[in-house]
């Protein structure tokens, strides 16, 4: 039979859709709302931008005025030759606004034919290339310039023209002294916000945000076509940085009237946007908690007509899946309660059944574990701390010790799993050693290396090795319980495993012992055998061929010696690591003495100058570190001789409070680090030697650009030279 929704679910879905059609209803009424106000936004920020505009409109329109007035003024034409004329004239283009920089009258052709006292060195300037001049010598009556550059200064200025007797009259406004700014200074818009002057060639004229000042136009696309179209308007734009739009702004722009420049208002559409957006995520968090609450009534409603029915089809349900842990209510005094009783009764056997059945299980799952790692494991103490940790698991108890009468652990407990301060430490163990032989102490007392509460139950097993008890493991409850024949029987097992790991461990000892001997011994009848054996004969067929050489071949004998020499130094180094005695000849020298001696020894014999630059009194490293660091610098000044082609090379030795750090640089041919390991095996040796002492080794390198190898050392043993020692560069050759 096929089973309908619950009446709860029916209930639930019929509530959800009433009030998600309710919800639709008010969000689209919400929505409208939402865009009236932001409409309204738009239109404040643009009646903002046209006030600022038409501010600099009446102020150009004055200056004009003034400059018209001045035109045909006598101090343009009836005092020209007077002594005082320059002075009157700084006096004169102080009292304009817009003259900050000077008044300049110009001739027909655009020249500069009179000028203020501070401004004589730009008389016979022609400013004929900038259009509001031609225009004003054209014929018009005024006209407002776009940014220039002064003649001489080359401030950034702006000139407003009128036309006067021979030419035109321009009043250059010194834009680096801020004439423009205090006509957008007063706007407030956010963290983001900023207001702009710009000119039809898209340069900032003044700007709220002092970096943007005579620079290029953020928003070029969108002010350069209302600048040519003369229009006002609101919107988006992208804010470009490089030439790259990053991110969109909302700008508000109106044009000059006077001027074909424009005033812009600009700030980010996330901050500008930022009360619609709040009020609109409102709308929906309001919305959709009321929706929530709706929905938590009618479901709280709804619950306590049928919960008491659920409850005891949920705990069948779960008594047949297998949960027997959940106590089936009886809730109800009738058939159903009948029912309840019934299978309360059920659950309560199977359940005993299930634990004895589980127990068992757990048991023979811990021996299986503890015998795998015994068998995989080859580290004593782990496996040891596994087994006390599954005994003290396994029979419930607060504390498992296991003591060893091995001199190993002197007595101390080898292993605990539970409460620490449960063990009496220095306690006379339960295994001790008399006269050679180990002897089992079974107390009446308990158990001598537990505290007495923690004895409350307990119980104790021998482990035995080779027919001999070797120690002993127990463990302890602070509450009576009953451990039982089983619990002793389990523990035995427990020990029995211990006394295989320790066996087993102590195989994996002698085995592991035997295989590096054997290693050993092969690799020194290898290198005895073949490399030696090759070296000497290589050094007998020098000494022949040095008897064979003219007696005046001086430099060839002195090659062939350096050669013998080198390859005599190899021989003793090879002899050395068969023997065991130490890993590169040298080591016993300080690092950068044995630096030294590397550097000078491929000097003399590569014919490779190499530097050395190396601070004083440096910290030193422990042998064997050193010893690693030896073989990576000679690897690296080897690479250099046989690849790179270098003409010289340079090694450098630091060292500062946590490091020692060497750099070895050649300026010869380079390569591609990114196919380095293709090159051989010489840098991943590198590598793996600085590995091995902690270190790290980073190659740098490019076609033709030489090559450096840098390898970084954690100073962990005892130098020549204190921390607080000043470095003080020397250099050595």
């Amino acid at each position: 039979m096929r089973r309908r929704l619950s009446l709860r679910l029916r209930i639930m879905a019929a509530v959800a859709v009433g009030l998600s059609a309710v919800m639709a209803v008010l969000g689209l009424s919400g929505i409208q709302v939402l865009q009236e106000s932001k409409q309204r936004l738009l239109e404040e920020r643009l009646l903002t931008a046209r006030a600022l505009a038409e501010r600099l409109d009446d102020a150009l329109l004055t200056t004009v005025q003034h400059l018209a007035g001045l035109a045909a003024s006598p101090d343009l034409h009836g005092r020209a030759g007077g002594p005082d004329v320059e002075a009157r004239w700084d006096e004169i283009a102080s009292q304009e606004p817009f003259a900050s920089h000077g008044l300049y009258l110009l001739d027909a052709r655009g020249k500069v034919v009179r000028a203020g006292r501070r401004l004589q060195l730009d008389r016979g300037t022609s400013f004929a290339s900038d259009e509001a001049v031609r225009k004003v010598l054209a014929g018009s009556r005024m006209a407002i310039s776009d940014l220039v550059a002064a003649p001489r200064t080359k401030s950034p200025v702006v000139l407003v023209c009128v036309a006067a007797d021979p030419g035109a009259l321009c009043a250059a406004a010194d834009l680096s002294q801020l004439p423009f700014d205090r006509y957008i200074s007063g706007v407030q818009l956010g963290q983001t916000g900023h207001a702009v002057i710009v000119d039809a060639r898209g340069m900032i004229l003044a700007s709220t945000d002092p970096g943007d000042r005579f620079g290029a136009d953020e928003h070029p696309d969108f002010h350069a076509e209302l600048i040519a179209r003369r229009e006002a308007r609101v919107g988006p734009a992208s804010y470009y940085k490089a030439s790259i739009p990053v991110e969109r702004h909302i700008m508000a722009f109106a044009p000059s009237r006077a001027a074909p420049w424009g005033v812009s208002l600009g700030q980010t559409e996330t901050e500008t946007l930022a009360p619609v957006t709040r009020t609109r995520t409102r709308m929906l968090a309001l919305g959709v908690i009321a929706l929530l609450v709706a929905l938590a009534f009618a479901w709280w409603d709804t619950g306590m007509v049928i919960r008491p029915l659920h409850r005891l089809v949920d705990q069948t349900r779960r008594i047949a899946e297998g949960d027997l842990k959940g106590v089936v209510p009886v809730e109800r005094r009738d058939e159903i309660g009948d029912l309840a009783e019934s299978f309360e009764g059920m659950r309560e056997r199977l359940r005993a059944l299930v634990e004895d059945l589980t127990r068992r299980e757990t048991e023979a799952q811990a021996l299986y574990e503890i015998s795998r790692e015994v068998l995989s494991r080859p580290d004593l103490e782990g496996v040891l701390e596994s087994i006390v940790a599954h005994a003290r698991r396994l029979l419930g108890a607060d504390v498992a010790v296991l003591c060893l009468a091995s001199e190993r652990w002197r007595g101390t407990p080898a292993a605990v799993s539970g409460a620490a301060e449960a063990v009496i430490r220095g306690a006379a163990p339960l295994c001790s050693v008399q006269n050679g032989t180990a002897s089992f102490q079974t107390l009446s007392g308990g158990c001598p290396a537990l505290r007495p509460e923690y004895q409350r139950s307990h119980a104790i097993a021998p482990l035995v090795l080779d027919g001999a008890v070797q120690g002993a493991l127990c463990v302890g409850t602070r509450q009576e319980t009953d451990l039982g024949a089983r619990a002793t029987s389990l523990l035995a097992g427990l020990a029995n495993l211990a006394a295989i790991a320790i066996r087993s461990a102590d195989l994996h000892a002698q085995l592991h012992l035997l295989a590096v001997l054997e290693e050993r011994e092969r690799i020194g009848r290898d290198l005895h055998d073949s490399t030696l054996q090759s070296l000497y004969g290589i050094a007998l067929t020098l000494e022949a061929a040095r008897a064979t050489l003219p007696a005046d071949s001086e430099a060839a004998a002195a090659r062939m010696e350096q050669s013998l020499a080198a390859m005599s130094r190899v021989t003793d180094e090879i002899r050395a690591f068969v023997q065991g005695l130490h890993t590169l000849k040298g080591a016993d020298r300080s690092l950068v003495e044995a630096i030294g001696a590397l550097a000078g020894e491929m000097s003399t014999s590569a014919s490779l100058p190499v530097d050395l630059i190396a601070q004083d009194r440096m910290v030193d490293l422990p042998e064997e570190d050193r010893a690693q660091l030896l073989m990576i610098v000679r690897e690296a000044l080897a690479n250099v001789v046989r690849h790179s082609q270098a003409s010289r090379a340079e090694v450098r030795v630091s060292a500062d409070a946590a490091t020692i750090r060497v750099e070895v640089r050649d300026d010869g041919r380079g390569f591609d680090p990114g196919a380095w390991r293709t090159r051989g095996e010489g840098l991943d040796n590198m590598e793996a030697r600085a590995a091995g002492i902690g270190g790290r080794l980073a190659v740098t390198s490019a076609p033709s650009r030489g090559t450096t190898v840098v390898v970084e050392v954690p100073r962990r043993g005892e130098g020549g030279g204190g921390r607080g020692d000043r470095p003080r560069a020397t250099a050595h050759r």
